[in-house]
């Protein structure tokens, strides 16, 4: 019996794939590990059942599990959700210290991804903290991706590996309850580090190698976002949140000749334009304004300056949670006429005046035609109010337009008229146009029609 099942497995087609495509496929369906196993169930709605997948495939066959234990990237990605959920008992907790131990093994030579989460610990637990860390300090020079959210005291463990990450090319730090001055330098030495998020955490307090940064993240940092963008010279990609009431050390020009995408978000009553009134981005493509209860105008006022000294062409522009009806048609107006690339326009949540509208539907001064924005493709609105105006700029614009997304509307707060309007406009061009419109249909949320959409195209978050 044992010959005859042996020889059906072998004729199967999943027992001829090679070794190399066996092995790709479990690291696509393979998640991230959970530390400790016991948070697995609690996780599955957010990463699926993949999380399991390690450990299933090597219970499969003997040869699954040979391909399995070769694949030492797919044992690299660890997500430590918090050591404080392991059980208070020695039993527990040297388990735990050897399941990491196992992994890491495993996982040896390839490189390291990680999550580490976690506070300070209670006396009984402060030796697995120690030994769970320092496996991983251990491995430094293995470090691909880290992600720290942890305590001033665990950060500050970190401090031998200064010098010793040269493969580390990502890295997330949200230090929580930072109560000391003295400056960190563990970081400083990444010669392949392009990538940042940090929060929490005062900038004038980390050594980081700064003029390597490529793609970055702020949030509650300390100092105003133009002398952030002055530690950044080479940024691509740079998202800064808070700061904006804070008055900058230098009040000197940046020029930033590689940023492409610039977005600024706050939740605080203020916006210095200043911010933008000293910055020149000649390849910058795409800007990002939000944050709930901020004054729009002054910042928005400083855009067309920013465009114009910059000469670029500004292909996406999106307000998040803005309030932008104090704003004049002149500013608007103003604003448009400097994009004439633009692409995609979105505005999600706040307040948006129909007059914005307006400037997607007339055409320039002495010219027929389409308005303003004449390459406009794509419009995402997530707003609770639609205007009348709205429908006019898509009807004008209906054999150029690919994507209409309409998120958040309360149909209890638009005109019937207006919703009337939009019907007979999805009917009319849904062969031509993608349409995303929740809430409208009761039989579907979405309607599709024409070309798929290229990469460049596709109506998703640019920043991950």
């Amino acid at each position: 019996m044992s010959h005859l099942n042996s020889s059906r497995q072998a004729q199967s087609p999943i027992s001829v794939i090679p070794n190399e495509i066996l092995s790709e496929i479990m690291s696509i369906a393979a998640g991230p590990i959970i530390c400790p196993h016991s948070l697995v169930p609690a996780f599955m709605s957010i990463l699926g059942p993949p999380i399991y997948a390690p450990w299933n495939f090597t219970a499969v066959s003997r040869h699954w599990r040979e391909v399995a234990l070769a694949n030492k990237r797919m044992w690299a990605r660890v997500l430590i959700i918090s050591m404080i959920q392991v059980p208070d008992d020695r039993e527990s907790i040297e388990s735990f210290i050897s399941f990491m131990k196992t992994l890491l093994d495993r996982a040896k030579p390839a490189e390291l991804g990680f999550t580490f989460l976690g506070h300070e610990p209670e006396e009984s637990k402060k030796r697995m903290y120690r030994e769970v860390m320092s496996l991983y300090v251990d491995r430094a020079e293995d470090w691909q991706q880290a992600t720290f959210v942890i305590t001033d005291p665990m950060l500050r463990r970190l401090a031998q590996i200064h010098g010793r990450l040269p493969k580390l090319e990502s890295l997330f730090l949200d230090v929580v309850r930072l109560s000391e001055t003295k400056r960190l330098d563990m970081f400083e030495i990444a010669p392949k580090l392009q990538r940042l998020t940090i929060a929490h955490h005062d900038l004038n307090l980390i050594k980081l190698p700064w003029h390597q940064l490529r793609f970055a993240q702020f949030e509650n940092h300390g100092i105003s976002p133009i002398d952030i963008l002055r530690r950044v010279p080479n940024i691509e990609d740079v998202d800064i949140n808070g700061g904006h009431d804070l008055n900058p050390l230098d009040n000197s020009p940046v020029t930033l000749m590689s940023l492409r995408s610039i977005c600024l978000q706050t939740d605080r009553d203020s916006a210095d334009p200043i911010q933008f009134g000293l910055l020149t981005a000649p390849a910058l493509e795409t800007i990002k304004i939000g944050g709930r209860g901020m004054k729009m105008s002054s910042l928005i006022d400083s855009l067309p300056g920013l465009i114009s000294r910059s000469s670029c062409a500004i292909r996406r522009l999106e307000f998040s949670y803005c309030s932008t009806d104090a704003m004049s048609m002149t500013t608007w107006k103003k604003l448009f006429s400097l994009l004439p690339t633009l692409e995609t326009f979105v505005v999600d949540g706040g307040v948006l005046d129909g007059c914005v509208f307006n400037h997607l539907v007339l055409p320039e001064p002495g010219k027929e035609g389409q308005g303003l924005v004449p390459q406009l493709k794509h419009i995402e609105l997530g707003l609770s109010h639609v205007p009348q105006s709205f429908i006019d700029s898509l009807t004008s614009r209906q054999d150029t337009l690919k994507t209409v997304l309409i998120a958040e509307w309360d149909s209890n707060n638009i005109d019937e008229g207006v919703i009337d309007s939009l019907a007979d406009f999805v009917a009319k061009n849904v062969g031509k146009i993608e349409f995303k419109l929740p809430g409208l249909f009761s039989d579907e949320d979405e309607l599709s029609g024409g070309e798929e959409l290229s990469d460049e195209e596709e109506l998703s978050d640019e920043y991950e």
